[in-house]
């Protein structure tokens, strides 16, 4: 347990308001691997800004031999998708930022490379009287 990050993020107050705060707090840490589908972009973006980025895509494919097959393995049903994750597919992602594909929508599509977790999983009433130098 970070004691010296429990202390900085203590709200303050009795002990068992804190706590139940600490229980609560998330953080977004990158995930190594997330294998998504034309689904998940529709799911991310919702399905009009979805449609526009899974268009943009296909425009891409004619051009990119790379794209296209990379869109070949993200149709669903195929059990391969594309790894959000790395760093080529998401350069792909923000080279379509123009036109009608917004950064904020491949910024959505992007998010799926992490995942928000608790923050203090297992926090204990002693870890937050250790972190205030109460015990």
């Amino acid at each position: 347990m970070d004691y010296q990050q429990i202390k900085l993020d203590d709200p303050g107050g009795l002990v068992e308001t804190a706590l139940a705060a600490l229980k609560t707090m998330t953080k977004t840490e990158p995930m190594t691997q997330n294998r998504i589908d034309l689904r998940d972009i529709y799911n991310a973006c919702g399905s009009a800004d979805g449609e526009l980025v899974i268009s943009a895509l296909e425009t891409a494919a004619q051009s990119n031999p790379v794209i296209a097959r990379a869109l070949a393995w993200a149709q669903p049903g195929e059990d391969m998708g594309i790894d959000i994750c790395d760093a080529e597919v998401q350069a792909v992602f923000n080279s379509l930022v123009g036109g009608s594909v917004t950064q904020a929508m491949v910024d959505k599509v992007i998010g799926l490379s992490s995942q928000t977790v608790i923050k203090y999983p297992g926090i204990r009433t002693g870890d937050v009287e250790y972190a205030r130098g109460l015990v």
